[in-house]
């Protein structure tokens, strides 16, 4: 808990009773420090609670929306006869800002807390009512009227931008409410004893207020970034596709609308507007410092000592901005808080399944197979399964779509999936396909039941990205960080369109550290599907190309083999499960699902397939024989077509098996072998087929 001090509060607020809030009549009012107390004690702690239950199933929905409505609130910015007037009657002198965890990604509640405890203008915050974001109120000072507090808002928001924090711009407006919540974390202290906020000067907020990334811009002069783009233009013309497109999300990130210019006019457009078109695909990661960097890999191109000192001077500034950004306590794992938990209260110490024994919320799990092997329809299966809240991989069971989760469990001895929205980055297949596949196994798993089918449509979210460069595709995933929800699943098919080359161990480890970010910044869990090297290994794991990097970065990896037939082999590696090594399962095509197929199953196919082949061996070898003849080497390399050392071991396999036994021992040709009672039991029902195979027929 942040530290609180005892002095008198004297900011008063207007209170409203949950459910009405739209009327603008206030019911009461109540102070600042009275609230807190209310917030950290749980008063509203069961309706906060089915408020966040409902931002997990589905944040801004109906439900979530009504849940949150029937929470009482209150004015952080004064007290109000109506709110409907816009401005308060008596101002607090105070200012609400919300930072959500959509506009801030990567920065947990705890983190978003370390980075403005500190803050002298600070007078509270706590969790908001959703779970995933902070209520802050800071002292701006009495504001005079609406556009003074706008102007006091805009300074707020300069300087959380300078801390690298975005506001919600809503709470710009004086007459803004805020719900009561619920976190025992709290923080308050006396307005009196905060600072009010400074007021940014009109050049400061347009430094600090620009757009996202392009502030980098103003340590860089346009100017120079123009030079390093004309090097470039001069010794190589304009570069391939994915160089462009770097070096239009550099320029665009640091110098906005200006870079976007400037691109234009060092490599004028090919096509129409196809700068425009691009925009929503530019990455941004880069910067106006990429644009230097290609110019000397490209051009050998350099700036002056004076521009290069300016440029150091500020990355070293960067760097302690950022090292000192996040103190590594902020990082430290709480131990003494689990002291005297229940075994009950440790287990649910790890994050929430999506499905039961491979995947939690904020993990990746890497699903590799040959080729052609069903990988993708599986990726799939298991989506389905999430988007529909039953079980991935049932035995088989008659009745689907008539049973619950429950009984599909109790009855099929599935994994247990926790429902919650799909999204698949299809980087092979044609939207037409993508389309296809899903309409065929949703149509076979709930045929005629268009209620079900439109339900499970409307939570599985595909996106073709056939043939899209992988910068436009990382780029992609950055926009869907904005619509996951906690528990959702996202599904990435395939990693070599990623990275074509798998054993490439740098770029593989980038591509992963980025899945494991957005995993945990979203608390999704997301499935990459990859393929397997062509040369063979023993372990199925172990053809994973680049499979060190693979095995230590995801949290689950599942390698499937083809066992034969039908059967797929599911070898698996959970970090944070255990008791799950291997799982087989089979494609259901009457209903479009893979069902699991029990162990037991499993053995008996496998025994009954072996004993099949070597009966086989049994017919081979004396199907010309009198069932009383022996046979040696020269027989089993003659009916087989196998080396002598092969057929010395096949035979040693039949007297395993106890059809065969070893009448004469030697070396080489002179070991002989003669069919034991079961092995003529097995001969039985070639003799009608072979009638060599009677023993009156042939002698000896």
């Amino acid at each position: 808990m942040l530290s609180t001090t005892q002095a008198v509060d004297t900011s008063e607020m207007s209170t409203f009773r949950g459910g009405a809030h739209s009327s603008g009549q206030a019911s009461g009012s109540a102070f600042l420090v009275d609230i807190i107390d209310e917030i950290r004690g749980g008063t509203y702690s069961k309706k906060v609670g089915k408020v966040r239950a409902e931002a997990k199933k589905e944040r801004n929905g109906e439900a979530h929306k009504r849940a949150k409505g029937a929470l009482p609130s209150f004015t952080v910015s004064g007290t109000f006869n109506n709110r409907r007037k816009g401005f308060p009657d008596a101002h607090s002198g105070l200012l609400q800002v919300d930072l959500d965890g959509k506009d801030n990604p990567g920065l947990t509640v705890d983190k978003l807390r370390a980075r403005v405890k500190d803050h002298p203008s600070l007078v509270a915050c706590f969790m908001s009512p959703s779970g995933d974001g902070l209520k802050l109120v800071v002292r701006i000072g009495v504001a005079d009227d609406t556009a003074d507090h706008k102007r006091r808002f805009r300074s707020v928001k300069a300087e959380m931008k300078r801390l690298g924090l975005t506001v919600d711009d809503s709470c710009s407006d004086p007459a803004r409410l805020c719900f009561y919540s619920h976190d025992p974390d709290a923080f308050y202290r006396s307005p009196d004893e905060a600072k009010p906020f400074p007021l940014f000067s009109e050049k400061e907020e347009e430094v600090f207020l620009l757009p996202e990334g392009q502030g980098e811009g103003i340590h860089h002069p346009l100017p120079v970034a123009k030079r390093a783009l004309e090097a470039i233009a001069e010794k190589v013309g304009r570069p391939d596709y994915l160089r462009w497109l770097e070096l239009t999300a550099a320029m665009t990130n640091s110098y906005g609308a200006d870079g976007l210019d400037t691109m234009k006019e060092v490599f004028p457009e090919e096509e129409e507007e196809e700068y425009e078109a691009k925009l929503r695909y530019l990455p941004k990661a880069h910067n106006a410092g990429h644009v230097f960097n290609k110019a000397k890999e490209l051009a050998d191109w350099d700036a002056t000592p004076e521009e290069k000192e300016a440029l150091n001077e500020r990355l070293k500034k960067n760097a302690m901005e950022a090292a000192n950004e996040m103190p590594l306590d902020s990082f430290k794992v709480d131990h003494e808080s689990t002291v005297g938990f229940s075994i009950e209260e440790i287990e649910a110490l790890r994050p929430p399944i999506i499905i039961d024994g491979f995947l939690r919320q904020g993990e990746v799990m890497l699903l590799g197979a040959e080729s052609k092997s069903r990988k993708s329809w599986l990726a799939q299966d298991a989506g389905i399964s999430v988007a529909s809240g039953l079980p991935w991989l049932p035995d088989e069971i008659s009745d689907f779509d008539e049973l619950s989760p429950e009984d599909i469990l109790a009855q099929g001895k599935g994994f247990r999936t926790e429902q919650g929205a799909v999204h698949v980055f299809d980087l092979e297949l044609a939207g037409s396909e993508v389309k296809y596949r899903f309409a065929k196994t949703r149509e076979n798993r709930l045929p005629s039941n268009l209620r079900a089918q439109r339900r499970l449509s409307q939570s599985f979210h595909s996106y073709s990205l056939e043939g899209e460069p992988s910068l436009a595709i990382l780029a992609h995933l950055t926009e869907l960080e904005r619509k996951v929800q906690p528990g959702d699943l996202v599904i990435v098919d395939c990693l070599y369109r990623l990275q074509a080359d798998g054993n490439e161990v740098e770029e593989v480890a980038r591509i992963f550290e980025r899945l494991k970010r957005f995993a945990k910044q979203t608390k999704a869990g997301v499935t990459l599907v990859d393929h397997f090297r062509k040369a063979g290994a023993e372990k199925a794991r172990d053809r994973f190309a680049g499979s060190f990097v693979k095995q230590a970065s995801a949290s689950t990896l599942v390698a499937i083999e083809s066992k034969g037939g039908d059967v797929l082999e599911m070898s698996i590696d959970a970090r944070t499960f255990h008791g799950l090594n291997r799982v087989h399962t089979r494609f259901n095509l009457e209903r479009y699902l893979f069902e699991r197929i029990p162990e037991e199953d499993v053995k008996a196919e496998h025994e009954a397939k072996k004993r099949s082949e070597q009966e086989g061996w049994l017919a081979q070898v004396w199907k010309s024989k009198n069932i009383d003849a022996l046979a040696g080497n020269a027989d089993g390399e003659k009916k087989w077509g196998i080396s002598r050392q092969a057929t010395t071991t096949r035979f040693g396999k039949l007297v395993k098996a106890g059809f065969v036994a070893i009448v004469e021992s030697g070396r080489g040709k002179a070991t002989k072998w003669a069919l034991t009672d079961q092995g003529r039991e097995v001969l039985t029902p070639y003799r009608d087929l072979h009638p060599n195979l009677h023993p009156a027929t042939q002698s000896p």
